[in-house]
């Protein structure tokens, strides 16, 4: 009698035979029909928007009458910005910026993450709580923070050091200063490459290296730091890539000094009353893309050339190396990059919302609490917009965040762990998103969904699909670490136990990918919060959302309201980071 594949097999049982057929398409070729209704979400999310901007870089014509006449495409509007010198002017500055950013931050993080993983330092979890705090600031707040410190005039920073006679002036709006704002809040990026890399590796060849009579450090830059290339490579490119997209950190220290960025200037060309080219900033936008696509090929043919082994298959100890004398300095380089990204930026934040008015003549007026009051907290607290804009923060993350998550955990098992047509092409669209700016997104979703019969823009539904859109590489990420890790071995002993394709998944798959979900969600929600680039071209007053709210009132130049807000935002960060980390710890209690 010939052998019946399992699969046939437990097809035969009556109480699961269609759960069982529904397995068979699952995992097989011809199941096109199941991930038709996942390609047209995922058309509409992400493909559609993009193609709209892409056409309307061709045209002359406004997106409210996109008639898709392909006849009228044209290179004009790109023929326009590269004679333009000021495209290359805030190109040049976009680009030398983030190079001075990312090696700020590759020489802050992997300097952290060495000391944390591989030295006998000290506070170990200070430093590595050091590190990660100022992932939960805002980029765009910190640059607040420190228009505030490091205003040429005004700068508490230039206060303190004429009142004590140093011939020195701290100038923020510049482009070092834009770099230095760079580097210290890109750096937890760079950390968390690095230090769990760090972690895994096998210390054989760092052994190797020291019985053929390297020291320490020789060992450390010889051997330890190239076989973390990967990482550190991918970290550079991450937060190169970040700081080329960034809107508002070089809008806020960029504009005093009237230095031109590529954000920044398709945000006035769109923004501009009237707008000044909507397609020519379609345009640019198509152009920054090219730009970010070429880091990512650049990334990958890098790693493509060599070899990185650095895991093996016994028990692994990273190798500890001995600071000595050096074990309190370097403790006290790690505080201080705290101090300089997290302390002084909420005690400047805290000083501003206090006060009455912003301007500090010198040191004692500085501590001095003759002009503080709380009229700035009563004015943003009485002031029904910041409440539209507190609950329409709250209530867009917590929603994106669920839906967001079940969505990409229907992509992520359709891609992992079936056989279905088209997955790979499912998987391609969904990390599409990360190429593309966040301020072009957003321009993106304007053209696209602006004239949609069906009424969104204006409302809050245009921010939360923008929002799953966005963030779709970022939660598909987050679930699809737990799911490559659970073996087939388990869903097959549960189809010869007798449970279906939904049993399996229920009872099986989704307990065990529950920490991802969980990390998808958290991750989505702190994103939507810290959101602004995206937000600032889709939203109104009945849609505005908290970083927008902080954003305006600062172009308005309220800012003892612009600090109370951005202290409420990180309140929310707060917030939320405590109760996931709460409910997450109690699940994964449950679980034991």
């Amino acid at each position: 009698m010939p052998d019946i594949p399992a699969e046939t097999a437990a097809s035969h049982g009556p109480r699961n035979s269609k759960d069982n057929k529904l397995l068979i398409i699952l995992r097989n070729y011809g199941g096109f029909w199941i991930i038709l209704p996942m390609f047209l979400v995922l058309i509409f999310l992400i493909v559609y928007p993009y193609f709209i901007l892409i056409y309307g870089s061709f045209t002359d014509e406004p997106p409210r009458q996109l008639s898709f006449s392909f006849q009228a495409l044209t290179l004009e509007k790109y023929r326009l910005i590269f004679a333009s010198t000021q495209f290359w002017v805030a190109l040049k500055n976009t680009l030398i910026t983030s190079l001075g950013g990312m090696i700020f931050a590759l020489i802050i993080g992997v300097w952290l993450a060495w000391l944390t993983a591989r030295t006998d330092i000290i506070g170990k979890k200070i430093i590595g709580l050091a590190a990660i705090v100022p992932l939960f600031l805002p980029a765009f707040i910190g640059a607040l923070a420190w228009s505030y410190l490091g205003s040429p005039r005004v700068g508490i920073i230039n206060v303190f050091l004429r009142e004590f006679g140093l011939p020195f002036t701290f100038n923020i709006y510049s482009l070092w200063g834009i770099m230095f704002v760079f580097g210290l809040y890109y750096t937890p990026y760079v950390y968390m490459f690095t230090s769990g890399s760090l972690n895994r590796m096998d210390p054989a060849l760092e052994e190797a290296s020291a019985i053929a009579g390297a020291s320490n450090w020789q060992t450390t830059f010889r051997v330890t730091f190239p076989l973390i290339l990967p990482a550190i490579t991918s970290s550079a490119i991450l937060v190169y890539i970040l700081m080329c997209e960034v809107f508002a950190v070089p809008a806020i220290l960029g504009q005093p000094a009237k230095l031109y960025f590529v954000p920044t200037v398709i945000y006035n060309w769109v923004r501009g009353a009237p707008p000044h080219d909507l397609n020519l900033a379609s345009a640019m936008g198509i152009l920054l893309i090219v730009v970010v696509s070429i880091l990512l090929y650049i990334q990958s043919r890098i790693l493509r050339k060599r070899s990185f082994v650095t895991v093996a298959g016994k028990g692994i100890r990273p190798k500890v190396v001995s600071l000595r004398w050096a074990r309190i300095p370097c403790f006290i380089t790690a505080l201080l990059y705290l101090l300089v990204a997290v302390v002084l930026p909420y005690t400047v934040l805290i000083q501003s919302a206090l006060r009455d008015y912003l301007y500090i003549p010198n040191v004692a007026a500085f501590f001095s609490s003759a002009t503080m009051s709380l009229k700035n907290f009563q004015s943003v607290l009485n002031d029904s917009l910041f409440w539209t804009a507190l609950w329409n923060t709250i209530s867009m993350a917590v929603f994106v965040g669920i839906v967001g998550g079940g969505l990409y955990l229907i992509i992520s098992y359709m891609i992992h762990k079936t056989k279905l047509p088209g997955r790979e092409l499912l998987n391609y669209i969904c990390i599409l998103p990360i190429a593309v700016a966040g301020l072009v997104k957003g321009m993106a979703y304007l053209w696209a969904w602006i004239s949609l019969p069906i009424g969104i823009y204006g409302t809050v539904w245009i921010l939360i699909l923008a929002y799953i859109s966005r963030f779709t590489p970022q939660g598909l990420r987050a679930v699809s670490s737990s799911m490559v890790q659970i073996h087939p071995e388990l869903e097959e002993a549960s189809r010869i136990s007798g449970c279906g394709v939904m049993g399996t998944i229920w009872k099986i798959l989704f307990p065990l990918v529950k920490p991802g979900i969980f990390s998808a969600v958290t991750l989505v929600m702190l994103l939507c919060v810290r959101e602004l680039s995206t937000s600032i071209f889709l939203y109104t007053s009945k849609s505005i959302v908290m970083t927008v709210l902080v954003y305006d009132l600062w172009e308005s130049g309220q800012w003892g309201p612009v600090a109370v807000t951005a202290l409420c935002l990180s309140l929310v960060l707060l917030g939320l980071v405590t109760l996931t980390r709460i409910v997450l710890k109690s699940e994964l209690a449950g679980q034991k």
